[in-house]
């Protein structure tokens, strides 16, 4: 699964949020509506600082904030603007994120416009672009809009010259919290900070210690100097760590020249358990030691997964059987949909079913097909077939993936999830466990709505699940579907898991 999401997290957190550079444009007329970003060679004053980063420990890359203040015909402004890169490794594939934050502020500190742009080296990119129009907020991502009440005060603090909370003095061990607008939720999130004094003298150095709900067990601790602004960060969402550094300006060419940890050993789920067969699994008898706390442990119950009561603090007992294949007697093209899953067929930037060449795939893939269980398994047949597996660890586009023939198994569980809305049948991403080579390995993989919602996995060939997969939750394909989810997709996928498999029944 995509190991950069949650990288980007830590890293959005102690910076502002992330956009994308100037002159690229996103097709919405939204977009015109809202306020453009300056010119920068407007500027009357400009700050640069760089950092460097560090995650797990190893070096692995800088970011560089430059803010400048403009004048303008509505008045003046204060543009920030982050570049960020971080390289790291997964076994023998190296992998570079890099992100383009803009944000457009009033001198008083409230957002105005923020844009948002990440890619991943080799070949993937996703977009987000947000600001004011009238008495709205505006988020647009792909064709995807969202509508919200303008907040005035919705700009958070960090990377920012003096954030002092709208001009408040801040006052040591006392929390003050404020709503910011959060990249991750796609909407207003409300954040948390504490002040301490560090050697006990105010006026000088600052700690302070960072929550936000959108991103649940993820908390920042800064040191801030004189002025507010951040000298070192460290960012903790369960096993990742990313540190932050001030630094001088970089020498020429010195970005780039680190390679950063191998994450691999992070994708897995200890276990140690080579004497069994995820193909012959028939029940399953699992404790999780590592639950994140606050995560109700019920949310766990569902078709062929059932919670057993009574484990100790921080553990989780799951009773896990296998599940048929993605059969039902649906007819094929299907007729409408119950109203609450009308949601599972709209396009969205992850998973845009009315693309042209996404219509024609699943079209001419399902042509014929005698009820929408048949459909189902040649759409999942043909992407096992024709999807090389690769090792990247973002999440690309359903258009981006079959351009390329090459994913991961998030990549092939959204373009199934795709291929399946393009021809009218309900259908999402899920992610949990899947039993591999000794090991519980975190996966991703697809259901569809055929009379219930029935698994089929891309990445692992198979329309039906035995007792080998442990389902967590659903991953969200767009703005809509992450607010009505509501899962705490962050603090599951991030949390130190260890599975014990206590009892087993094989074929």
């Amino acid at each position: 699964m995509g190991l950069r999401f949650w990288i980007g997290s830590l890293l959005m957190v102690w910076g502002m949020g992330c956009s994308r550079g100037p002159g690229v444009a996103l097709p919405h007329p939204a977009l015109q509506a809202m306020e453009p970003f300056p010119d920068e060679g407007t500027a009357l004053s400009r700050c640069e600082r760089w950092y460097g980063v560090s995650l797990q420990g190893v070096p692995a890359g800088f970011v560089h904030l430059r803010t400048s203040l403009h004048p303008t015909r509505v008045g003046p402004r204060r543009l920030t603007v982050r570049t960020e890169e971080v390289g790291f490794r997964r076994g023998e594939k190296q992998v570079r994120i890099q992100v383009e934050d803009r944000v457009l502020a009033s001198v008083e500190g409230g957002l105005l416009r923020i844009s948002h742009r990440e890619r991943q080296f080799p070949g993937e990119e996703r977009r987000l672009e947000a600001g004011r129009t009238g008495a709205d907020l505006v988020t647009v991502q792909g064709d995807e809009v969202r509508r919200q009440p303008f907040e005035s005060t919705a700009l958070g603090p960090f990377g920012v010259d003096g954030h002092w909370l709208g001009g408040q003095t801040p006052v040591p061990g006392v929390p003050r919290f404020w709503r910011a607008y959060s990249v991750q939720a796609g909407g207003y999130a409300r954040q948390r900070i504490e002040y301490r004094v560090l050697g006990g003298e105010p006026g000088g150095f600052w700690e302070t210690v960072h929550t936000d709900e959108s991103q649940p067990g993820l908390w920042s601790l800064q040191v801030l100097d004189e002025q507010g602004l951040a000298v070192e960060s460290l960012s903790v969402m369960g096993f990742l760590r990313v540190r932050l550094e001030r630094i001088g300006r970089p020498a020429a060419g010195a970005d780039g020249a680190w390679d950063g940890p191998d994450l691999t050993p992070y994708l897995s789920v200890a276990t140690h358990r080579p004497d069994l067969d995820r193909g012959r699994l028939e029940r399953v008898r699992i404790r999780l030691e590592g639950w994140p706390e606050g995560v109700l442990a019920a949310r766990l119950a569902g078709p062929g997964q059932e919670v057993v009561f009574g484990g100790a603090p921080g553990q989780v007992l799951l009773d896990v059987r296998r599940e048929g294949e993605a059969v039902g007697r649906v007819p094929f093209p299907p007729g409408p949909v119950p109203a609450e899953l009308s949601i599972y067929l709209e396009p969205t930037q992850l998973a845009p079913a009315g693309d042209p060449a996404i219509l024609a795939k699943a079209r001419d893939l399902t042509r014929g097909a005698g009820d929408a269980g048949e459909a189902c398994r040649r759409l999942r047949r043909w992407v096992s077939e024709e999807i090389a597996s690769s090792l990247g660890l973002a999440m690309a586009s359903a258009t981006q993936t079959l351009a390329r023939r090459e994913g991961d198994c998030s990549e092939m569980a959204i373009l199934l999830a795709t291929l399946s809305r393009a021809v009218g049948i309900p259908a999402r991403c899920v992610f949990g466990l899947v039993f591999d080579r000794g090991e519980f390995q975190r996966h991703m993989w697809t259901e569809v709505w055929l009379d219930r919602w029935r698994a089929l996995d891309p990445a692992m060939r198979t329309d039906g699940l035995t007792a080998g997969w442990v389902r967590f939750g659903e991953i969200p394909l767009g703005l809509k579907e992450r607010e009505r989810a509501g899962s705490p997709v962050d603090e599951i996928l991030t949390a130190p898991l260890r599975a014990i498999v206590e009892e087993a029944e094989m074929r």
